[in-house]
């Protein structure tokens, strides 16, 4: 197969690449590794940043596709001894952050290319680039193990620092920090605690709440696991700073 622009992950980057290609009529061909099924259906961030919801509106797809109606602009600190609510929207004169779930921005994206019949190819890992001085080669395996190769002028990789295309690029500098903890996402149901995000530290762990919510559910905590108490128990899982 050969087509002049490959994509590579269909996470939120490779969607609006992929919607902006098609909105230019420039044939694309976009490859993800996960199932189509799977696509759109793992909690990460829960919220969207004022600017990237203005480039999102620049490009006609914020007010379109998406919709961003509700703002947080309101952060509150928690330790067991005080609590300090950071009204940032109100200093930076109204850059809030949009609620606005990841998992249900991928997942709005990736329906619409797909009700627009655009050649995404799901279950396609990418495993080798090979660039030619003309174009390049994606190689992998298809869902059902089988190999594929792709040709195309320009490559758009999206799928994070440890992809086959990051690994392809001459001497790419990576920042990141490892972190002795886990994190744990839940996707909850419930009433908002507040109408503002809470972010609470504890010595047993961290927990963090967004209080302002889309009508679906929406609500996002995280947190490293706990560590037992010597009488046994744990603390909380909610932004409380009580011992559990």
């Amino acid at each position: 197969m050969k087509v002049p622009v490959g994509i590579v992950g269909a996470g939120p980057a490779g969607l609006v690449i992929a919607h902006m290609l098609h909105r230019e009529d420039i044939p694309f061909v976009l490859l993800e590794r996960s199932p189509a099924e799977a696509v759109g259906q793992h909690a990460k961030a829960g919220m969207i940043e004022h600017r990237t919801v203005e480039l999102l509106r620049r490009e006609s797809i914020a007010d379109t596709i998406l919709s961003f109606t509700i703002q947080n602009g309101r952060c509150e600190f928690r330790t067991p001894a005080d609590s300090v609510v950071l009204d940032y929207g109100a200093l930076t004169g109204g850059r809030t952050h949009y609620v606005y779930p990841q998992f249900a921005l991928v997942d709005k994206l990736f329906r619409e290319l797909k009700r627009r019949d655009v050649d995404i190819r799901c279950g396609h890992s990418v495993v080798r680039v090979r660039e030619e001085p003309d174009e390049v080669l994606l190689s992998g395996l298809a869902a059902d193990g089988a190999p594929f190769e792709v040709t195309c002028e320009v490559v758009v990789g999206c799928e994070g620092a440890r992809s086959a295309v990051a690994a392809a690029m001459p001497a790419p500098t990576v920042s990141e920090q490892r972190l002795p903890v886990r994190w744990l996402a839940v996707m909850a149901a419930a009433a908002p605690l507040t109408d503002h995000t809470i972010y609470a530290a504890h010595p047993r762990g961290f927990a963090g709440t967004c209080g302002a919510r889309r009508p679906a559910p929406a609500t996002t905590s995280r947190r490293p696991p706990p560590k037992p108490s010597p009488t046994g128990r744990r603390s909380g899982s909610g932004p409380s700073c009580r011992p559990g």
